[in-house]
């Protein structure tokens, strides 16, 4: 099954998804149905995808870019916790778990992502039920090296992601079609 991309160009999303752990074990007729259920889309660097507490509607596919998961720490301030590169999934576990998400998620540059809804996901589960133990483990791992590695890098870009603007608008006011009128009366 292939699919267009942001740039036009085409990918197989049978193929991505086999090499995804989360579904390797499917065979190429799920894999067709799967594909069928995913909603492809661009997420712009700085841009988030979900925020802390937000409920778990939905898990991602990182089909190319980069991603940042940001948890406050014991004195409210925020810290990247991990890094989601491409061909990883991010938000199985709250779907697992039936519980808001506990990260916010922002795109590290521009990234495009795959969208696998709670009803696709139940669909999988319903049907290949080897798919909630492998999204378990894979939630749980990452989880875990969420937890026990924090390198300096990670503290260095949290520092400096920090920094930037949740909006555009801070960057190039025209760029920011949800403030440009405060920026234009402002002007």
């Amino acid at each position: 099954m292939s699919e267009t991309g942001a740039s036009g160009e085409v990918w197989d999303s049978r193929a991505l998804l086999r090499e995804l752990a989360l579904f390797r074990h499917l065979d190429d007729i799920a894999l067709d149905e799967l594909a069928g259920e995913l909603e492809w889309f661009a997420l712009p660097g700085g841009a988030t995808l979900f925020e802390f507490g937000d409920p778990a509607d939905s898990l991602y596919v990182l089909k190319s870019g980069s991603l940042g998961a940001f948890k406050p720490d014991a004195k409210g301030e925020v810290r990247l916790e991990g890094i989601v590169a491409a061909g990883e999934t991010v938000g199985e576990l709250g779907l697992i778990v039936d519980q808001p998400r506990s990260a916010t998620v922002r795109a590290l540059r521009d990234s495009e992502l795959l969208r696998l809804a709670r009803s696709g996901f139940e669909t999988l589960v319903a049907r290949h039920p080897e798919a909630m133990l492998v999204s378990a483990r894979l939630g749980c791992a990452a989880s875990s090296r969420g937890t026990r590695r924090r390198s300096s890098r990670l503290h260095a870009l949290s520092r400096f992601f920090r920094t930037m603007p949740a909006c555009r608008c801070a960057i190039s006011p025209r760029a920011c079609a949800r403030h440009s009128r405060s920026t234009a009366t402002a002007r």
